[in-house]
């Protein structure tokens, strides 16, 4: 029996938002970006009703809508997370298991959300080209030796193997004599989706080797969380810090709220014990980075007050609706580019084959 595809994909999970909803299943959403200033600035919803964007891990393949990656997703990374998540907050000893999936599980929610896609879609135009260009001058070395590009078939391997697609044309578009090489890099959906299991695998080595203790907030406070809940904090004293630390950047708090209670932290190069309670001070720093990570909607299982200090919201109904219509044909622009990239040469081989390209051809 054929298991039916999985559209509704929740990039952050149902049951770990559950950790802030009531017995009905509901909890309160801060909306970072409104489209109006009559919306009150809390709102309650349903679990099941936030935090995902259909089809936004639906690849095109083989004509059919594949979900591949929301599976692997689930079996390795979500439900080993979600069984140490509850020992955690459940106050139960935790071996190096449980440790071991919290960190991955950590590592997981900083790539598997709308927040990461964006901010890989701004590298992939700052460092694309460049890539590209140097890809290019490599296979244009090969083409001046085609008997020696046929017997050695260059391929790649791993999360990005067939990411590169290439063709040769001879048209009016290509000088008279001249092969017109064509270089495609998908950059949407289906590279992001490589690009996050490449780090799942070299990231997740880094995190594993971090020292992890379960925080607690102070006296009088609670956790809240957001649609991109791991944060890599930066602090440079004073009350001042950035959110753009990395994996193995010394110094940098990585921390991820666990429930309203307790959340998981570490400070990269540093040990320290598997249990604290954070002081006051700690708690409010640690609260205003969440919020300031947040990418477009902050979780609470009630309204808190002081959110709109520490992220006020921006009413921009054009950008609201510009957001929600791409959303709104994301699938299918995104199947379209993939199913035309497949159906591109894989190799430099194959494109010489399919343009009929020769020895000859050069003589």
């Amino acid at each position: 029996m054929t298991t039916p595809t999985t559209h509704d994909n929740h990039f952050v999970p149902q049951w770990y938002l559950r950790q802030w909803a009531d017995r009905e299943g509901r909890l309160w959403r801060y909306r970072v970006l409104a489209p109006s200033a009559s919306l009150p600035e809390w709102e309650e919803c349903a679990v099941r009703g936030v935090a995902f964007e259909r089809d936004l891990y639906t690849v095109a393949a083989d004509g059919r809508d594949a979900d591949d990656f929301e599976r692997w997703i689930k079996r390795e990374y979500e439900d080993p997370g979600h069984a140490a998540l509850l020992k955690a907050v459940g106050r139960k000893n935790l071996g190096p298991e449980d440790w071991r999936h919290l960190a991955l599980f950590a590592v997981c929610q900083d790539l598997r959300t709308p927040q990461h896609y964006m901010e890989f879609m701004d590298f992939m135009k700052r460092e694309g080209p460049s890539l590209l260009e140097s890809i290019a001058k490599g296979v244009e070395g090969l083409l001046t030796n085609p008997s020696e590009t046929r017997a050695s078939q260059p391929r790649s391997e791993g999360p990005f193997d067939d990411a590169l697609r290439i063709s040769l044309r001879r048209d009016s578009q290509a000088e008279e004599g001249n092969v017109q090489l064509g270089l495609h890099l998908l950059t949407g959906r289906d590279m992001w989706i490589r690009e996050q299991m490449h780090l799942l695998d070299t990231v997740s080595e880094v995190a594993i080797s971090h020292s992890w203790c379960i925080a607690e907030a102070a006296k009088g406070f609670e956790w809240f969380t957001s649609d991109h809940p791991l944060v890599r904090l930066q602090y440079y004293g004073d009350g001042d810090f950035d959110v753009s630390g990395g994996w193995g950047k010394s110094g940098t708090n990585i921390l991820m709220p666990l429930s309203r209670r307790y959340l998981l932290l570490c400070q990269v190069g540093s040990e320290g014990p598997t249990r604290m309670r954070l002081t006051k001070e700690n708690t409010l720093i640690i609260r205003r980075a969440i919020a300031r990570r947040a990418h477009r909607s902050v979780f609470a299982l009630r309204p808190v007050q002081d959110m709109a200090a520490m992220r006020p919201r921006t009413v921009d109904l054009e950008a609201y609706k510009s957001e929600r219509n791409q959303w709104a044909v994301w699938h299918q622009q995104q199947s379209e580019a993939e199913q035309t990239h497949c159906s591109l040469p894989r190799s430099l081989q194959e494109a010489m084959a399919e343009d009929n390209f020769s020895d000859e051809a050069h003589e």
